[in-house]
C-alpha cells in the first residue's frame, strides 16, 4: 500500500484495480465508481487476511471510516510490522452493514467516548510498542465505534497503563459511505485532543483508583463521561453494586439524569430490574417520585411492573404520590389494577382516601372494582362516607 501511494493512474479506479494481482484477489471492475473502488479493494483483502496493518494509515479524509479512501493515506506506513504484545489472536475481520467487526484491546481516554484501539502492529523502530488508532464510542454503550483523528496513530507503552485499563473487546467500527466519484471533504468526526481528553489528574484518579465510591458519586451527579471511563476498565462491570446494593443505573435514576439513564439502558450489560438491599427497584423509585421520563425508559426495557417494594407495586406507589401520567403509562401496559398493599387497599382505595378525584375517575374508567374491601372489610364507599368525602362517594355511586 505504501508503494502504491506513489503510483499515478489516468482513471481513479485503476489505483485500486491495479493492486488486485499483488494482493491475490478478484473483484468486478466498475468504472465510474471512483474512490469506492479502493474501499472495495480493502474489503476484499479483509476476506483473506486478518492483518491489522490495513488500518495503519493517516489522512484527514476519514469518509471511509476505518478504511482509507485512497492509497495516499499509506504514504508513511512503509515501516509497519506485525506485533502482538500479549500473543493475542488477531481473529477474523468481518464486515456487516454496521461496520467492521474485530477483537481489539481498548483504552478509554476522555470525554464523549474517546479512546484508542490497539492494533496488532508496530513501527519497526518501536517494535515493542503496538500502534493504536483513535476511536469514539458513538453511543457510550461499547458496541459501535467510529474512527476519529485519522490523521494520526499512537505507539503505546504499556508501562504507562495498568492491566485493567486495556481489556479485550469485541468491537464494531463503522465504515463510511462514499458516493461514486465523491469529492474529498474534511472529515466531520475529527476531535480536538485538548477538548476531549480528561486533564491528567482527573484521568489518573478514575483509571487508577480502587475507590469504587467515586464511581457511584459520579453516577448520582450525572457525570456520564466519568462513569463511561470507569466502565471501560476490565475490573468494573456495569452491574457492580455498592454496600447498599445499588448500581450505577440506580444512582443515575435517583439523580434524575434522563439522558444518562437512557445511555445506560442501551447497554447490553445493564440490568434494568436490579433491586437494592432493601428490595426496591428503579421502576418503583421512579414511580414513587413521579419521574415520568425515567418510568417510560424503564418500561421500554420490559421490567417487572408487578415487583413489590414495601408490599406496593409501582402502580400503588404512583397512586400514593398522585402521579397521574405514570398511572396511565402503567395501566396501558397492563398493570394489575386490583393489586393490594399491606392494608389490603387497592389503587382505587388509596386514591379515594387521598381525595384524588382525577385519579379515582381514571381508575374507574379502567374498570377498577368499587366493591373491593381492605383488611378491615370496608369498601372505599363506606370509608369515604364516614370521612365526609362526598365527591368521592358521588363518583363511586355514578359508576355503580
Amino acid at each position: 500500500m505504501s508503494w502504491a501511494s506513489q503510483r499515478k493512474t489516468t482513471r481513479i479506479e485503476d489505483r485500486a484495480y491495479c493492486l488486485m494481482g499483488i494482493f491475490g484477489i478478484n473483484m468486478p471492475l466498475l468504472y465510474g465508481e471512483g474512490e469506492r473502488a479502493f474501499i472495495r479493494l480493502q474489503e476484499e483483502i479483509m476476506k483473506i487476511s486478518n492483518d491489522h496493518s490495513i488500518f495503519c494509515w493517516k489522512s484527514r479524509d476519514a469518509r471511509g471510516g476505518l478504511l482509507a479512501t485512497s492509497p495516499d493515506a499509506f504514504s508513511h506506513s512503509n515501516n509497519i510490522i506485525h506485533y502482538s504484545p500479549f500473543g493475542d489472536s488477531s481473529g477474523s475481520l468481518t464486515v456487516s452493514s454496521r461496520g467492521i467487526h474485530l477483537t481489539l484491546r481498548f483504552i478509554g481516554l476522555g470525554r464523549a467516548g474517546l479512546g484508542i484501539a490497539i492494533l496488532h502492529c508496530a513501527e519497526r523502530n518501536k517494535a515493542t510498542k503496538p500502534l493504536a488508532i483513535y476511536v469514539k464510542d458513538t453511543a457510550l454503550t461499547m458496541e459501535l465505534f467510529e474512527r476519529v483523528r485519522s490523521e494520526t496513530f499512537e505507539s503505546i507503552d504499556f508501562r504507562d497503563f495498568r492491566r485493567w485499563r486495556y481489556p479485550i473487546r469485541q468491537m464494531c467500527i463503522k465504515m463510511g459511505r462514499i458516493a461514486p466519484m465523491g469529492r474529498v471533504k474534511s472529515s466531520r468526526n475529527q476531535h480536538s485532543i485538548t477538548g476531549n481528553i480528561h486533564d491528567r489528574n482527573r484521568f489518573s484518579s478514575v483509571m487508577n483508583s480502587k475507590h469504587i465510591g467515586q464511581l457511584f458519586r459520579a453516577a448520582q451527579a450525572g457525570e456520564q463521561d466519568i462513569v463511561w471511563l470507569w466502565l471501560t476498565r476490565s475490573d468494573i462491570t456495569a452491574d457492580l453494586a455498592d454496600d447498599q446494593g445499588r448500581t450505577v443505573l440506580w444512582y443515575a435514576v435517583m439523580g434524575r439524569h434522563e439522558a444518562f439513564v437512557k445511555m445506560l439502558l442501551a447497554r447490553s450489560d445493564v440490568n434494568a430490574d436490579f433491586q437494592d438491599n432493601g428490595g426496591q427497584r428503579p421502576l418503583s423509585w421512579a414511580a414513587q417520585h413521579g419521574h415520568e421520563t425515567i418510568v417510560k425508559l424503564l418500561l421500554e426495557k420490559e421490567v417487572d411492573i408487578e415487583a413489590r417494594y414495601q408490599k406496593k407495586t409501582p402502580l400503588l406507589w404512583a397512586v400514593t404520590g398522585n402521579h397521574e401520567t405514570i398511572i396511565k403509562m402503567l395501566l396501558e401496559i397492563g398493570a394489575e389494577i386490583e393489586a393490594k398493599d399491606y392494608d389490603g387497599q387497592t389503587p382505587l382505595f388509596l386514591a379515594g382516601m387521598k381525595n384524588h378525584e382525577d385519579i379515582v375517575k381514571l381508575l374507574l374508567e379502567n374498570g377498577a372494582n368499587t366493591e373491593a374491601k381492605d383488611k378491615k372489610g370496608q369498601t372505599l364507599r363506606s370509608w369515604a362516607s364516614r370521612n365526609g368525602l362526598y365527591d368521592i362517594v358521588n363518583l363511586l355511586t355514578r359508576k355503580y
